[in-house]
């Protein structure tokens, strides 16, 4: 089933999905890769009170300040938002063109 024989409402529609699911997977990377960013933050954190035996407040010694997450815009700047902009059109893609094989 070759879509560039579709109709064009139908390739339309499949393109829509694709975007769609582009954007869709740039917004779960960006939150997986924030709060992964928060949660490693809050691990050294810990592990540095465990170490010291002492709160990060009361520490003698310095301690790492955690994993801030990274702007946006240089989170785009990576290659990890291509990845998940890529995962998102094909899941996009897929969803859409199976719909039309079960339709047609």
């Amino acid at each position: 089933m070759n879509p560039l024989n579709w109709r064009r409402e139908h390739q339309v529609a499949l393109l829509l999905g694709g975007v769609i699911g582009i954007a869709m997977g740039l917004l779960i990377g960006y939150m997986y890769d924030t709060l992964w960013s928060m949660y490693d933050g809050i691990l050294t954190a810990m592990g540095n009170m465990l170490a010291t035996g002492k709160s990060a407040a009361t520490a003698n010694a310095p301690v790492n300040p955690p994993n801030l997450p990274r702007a946006a815009g240089q989170w785009l700047g990576s290659g990890s938002s291509f990845r998940w902009g890529a995962c998102g059109a094909l899941v996009g893609g897929a969803i859409l063109y199976t719909r039309q094989l079960l339709h047609a």
